[in-house]
């Protein structure tokens, strides 16, 4: 029998893992209080530095393998590159191939260029107490300029440069910035087409950097906006120049001051500026960790390679972006059309990305399986099956699952006993198919880390079964962000593991605010060093979510898994819809089942706010829609072209209302509403009764970051949503 399947598996396994990058397009949570007492997390590895693979350095200063870490006296962000342009000078830190050619800058020189950088801010007077507004994405000019300006005592406020124009104008003045730093000519001008660069505070911006110029002189620039009064345009090369041999002015290192405003686009309808400071981001450094035992092989050290591919703004990326750094990684930049092809090329040792890429992922390697014959789609689900198996005994018997007890010495026994059985066929298909899956990452990835939002169990449960380290971190941006996270060795699928050291949460009554018994559900509260003191220029922001014993409030609803101790997100209180009933529903959940189990489905959003029962805004899936015969292949070919690749983050790449007027035709198709709300209601059937989805309003327009329904993070603006779609869904209401 093992021979028959071994074969049978063989004959698929390359169907599955050739098409596992290809066929994916990106399209982008006791009634104690918890505190976390560990010991500080150091990176402390002694494997060799392999120089001759990509991603590895061309020079290793000495034979340092470990920074470190709880040894450092760092007080302010820019002390940590100091350190390492001192202990590893040659060590590859910051690589850039999609910008201006192949950027290699090691430690030694990225540190000299931020210098330079600080001292010509210093020449244009900022220092300690100012502050700069960054208007850029990801590059290793975004890395010099923000630490540039951290060095010179002044913070900075930061933002996208796809973000909507009245928004970094709106960033630039509350803010109080004295000039900025921006992306390229085409944001400076609309910038100034809409009215320039002013602060209350300071007027006109003195200076701003134009970090990719695309070879247009300082002057140039300058004459193309009409020379503002007082404003001094510069290219970013002129900007460094400008230090020329002058010397840095030391200034004061205070950890309590500013480091960075970063501005919520959140769910809400204005942004507020977190502001965060220098001992907020270093707690992040130093007492975050992938391990429990802080020193095992799963945390970063000199040689790893990081791949980023987040947002730089966005403080999971950029706090994920200081951790590894500060251990001595080489982080490479990548985007969405190179990712696929960089993970090939650098090999990375860590992945840190948001739910929505693992979903891809994912989403990709079902479609080419239920695109194989009937016999091959039964083995891969029989296959699956004795996987899971097998991962879920291996669970029980470590107490890695969340249940209301641990389970009992027998209960492990027979655990233990079953896995052991299992292992054989677990193993043979771990050579020939999950091992093919784990090449296409790189083939040495030790961790990936998930954040930003919760990923669905079924996701987790995948790269579980492909034996990939997928731990998941908590937090928001006025956390800084981490206020918990798994850890390789105690990694519970559907938790959010523990705080770390020095952090504490707690679950709290939404109504009564005391705390919960573990396994009730609450508020989550949390008070630490990686808490923001506030909102900019925001007080009554600030006391609605501070109380006076300086825990915040995260307006997110969790748990205590019993067993455990762990920490499991349940929704957002924000978030949920009362029926008219007055049942209590959390979206988030159907949402993510609904997305994972109905092909028909690319995004859902569930109302039903003082309704008798749920419905859900549904955007649909083009090429699921083609293969069901809803749409003939040459209009499903059109309307991917019109999506393009990325339509959830910069939107459409074609006419959007060609998009529209299909989605009509689509909403007049029976068949296809019949299909559409079989399958909503017999995924939400598998929660309670009151949460059945019962009516539906379909549409091939996608929650996206163009149209401000989505997040920068791609997290749907719930209250833009339904005001868009308000007449709509008052419309469905009416005729079920």
């Amino acid at each position: 029998m093992y021979l028959n399947i071994i074969l049978c598996i063989w004959l698929f396994s390359c169907d599955i893992s050739t098409s596992f990058i290809a066929s994916t397009t990106f399209r982008i949570s006791k009634s104690k209080t918890h505190i976390n007492k560990a010991l500080p997390h150091m990176a402390v590895l002694d494997a060799p530095v392999d120089s001759s693979t990509p991603g590895s350095s061309t020079s290793v200063s000495g034979s340092i393998k470990k920074i470190p870490i709880a040894e450092q006296n760092w007080q302010v962000l820019p002390d940590i590159w100091e350190t390492l342009a001192a202990t590893i000078p040659n060590k590859s830190m910051l690589v850039d191939p999609i910008h201006e050619g192949s950027v290699d800058l090691t430690f030694q020189q990225a540190n000299d260029l931020l210098t330079k950088g600080a001292v010509a801010l210093q020449k244009f007077g900022i220092s300690s107490g100012d502050c700069v507004s960054i208007f850029s994405e990801n590059s290793h000019k975004w890395f010099v300029a923000e630490q540039a300006v951290m060095k010179t005592g002044a913070c900075n406020s930061v933002r996208g440069a796809m973000a909507p124009v009245p928004e970094l104008r709106y960033i630039y003045d509350n803010s109080e910035s004295k000039g900025a730093i921006i992306e390229n000519p085409n944001l400076l001008k609309s910038l100034y087409d809409a009215g320039g660069l002013t602060s209350v505070r300071h007027g006109n911006a003195k200076f701003i950097i134009v970090l990719y110029s695309r070879d247009m002189s300082s002057k140039e620039l300058s004459d193309m906006i009409g020379n503002p009064v007082g404003t001094t345009v510069m290219t970013y090369e002129d900007w460094i120049a400008s230090a020329k041999d002058d010397k840095f002015k030391p200034v004061p290192k205070d950890n309590q001051a500013p480091a960075t405003l970063v501005y919520t686009s959140g769910t809400t309808s204005s942004p507020k500026g977190v502001v965060l400071n220098h001992e907020n981001l270093l707690h992040q450094v130093f007492m975050n960790s992938f391990n429990r035992n802080m020193n095992n092989k799963f945390d970063p050290w000199v040689g790893d390679v990081f791949v980023s591919i987040l947002p730089c703004w966005h403080i999971f990326e950029r706090t994920a972006e200081y951790f590894c750094l500060s251990r001595g990684t080489q982080m490479v930049y990548s985007n969405l059309r190179n990712f696929k092809s960089d993970l090939t090329k650098w090999k990375p040792h860590f992945v840190i990305a948001v739910p929505r890429l693992f979903e891809n992922i994912h989403k990709g390697i079902q479609a080419n399986i239920r695109s194989m014959t009937p016999a091959k789609r039964k083995l891969v689900g029989a296959f699956t099956k004795v996987t899971t198996a097998y991962v879920r005994a291996r669970r029980t018997w470590k107490n890695l699952l969340i249940r209301n007890k641990a389970p009992n010495i027998i209960e492990r026994l027979f655990s233990f006993i079953a896995s052991v059985a299992l292992w054989p066929i677990f193993k043979v298909a771990d050579t020939i198919v999950w091992k093919k899956i784990r090449s296409n990452l790189g083939g040495r990835v030790k961790t990936m880390i998930s954040g930003g939002s919760a990923i669905p169990m079924h996701i987790e449960s995948f790269f579980d079964m492909a034996g990939m380290n997928l731990i998941v971190g908590y937090g928001l941006t006025e956390t800084s962000p981490v206020i918990c996270n798994r850890v390789a060795e105690h990694n519970i699928m559907g938790t959010v593991g523990c705080p770390p050291p020095g952090t504490e949460l707690k679950i709290v009554n939404i109504d009564t605010r005391e705390t919960v018994e573990p396994g009730q559900v609450g508020v989550v509260l949390a008070r630490g060093p990686g808490i923001m003191k506030g909102y900019k220029n925001n007080e009554k922001a600030t006391s609605e979510v501070m109380d006076a014993d300086d825990f915040f409030d995260t307006g997110d609803l969790g748990r205590i898994n019993p067993a455990t101790g762990d920490f499991i997100i349940t929704g957002r209180a924000k978030d949920t819809i009362v029926l008219s009933n007055g049942e209590n529903i959390e979206p988030q959940p159907i949402e993510e089942a609904i997305a994972a189990n109905s092909l028909l489905v690319e995004q859902v959003m569930l109302v039903g706010q003082d309704k008798s029962y749920l419905g859900a805004i549904v955007v649909l899936n083009v090429p699921e829609l083609v293969r069901r015969g809803f749409i003939d292949p040459a209009k499903g070919k059109e309307l991917e072209n019109i999506l393009g690749p990325t339509p959830t983050s910069t939107g459409p790449a074609g006419d959007v209302e060609i998009l529209r007027a299909e989605s009509k035709l689509l909403r007049e198709n029976k068949e296809l509403k019949e299909a559409l709300n079989a399958d909503l209601l017999l995924i939400s059937s598998e929660f309670k009764s009151w949460e059945r989805v019962g009516a539906s309003y379909p549409t091939l327009e996608p929650f996206s970051t163009a149209n401000d329904q989505a997040t920068m993070t791609l997290k749907i603006k719930r209250h833009i949503v339904t005001n868009v779609y308000n007449d709509e869904i008052e419309g469905f209401y009416k005729k079920n």
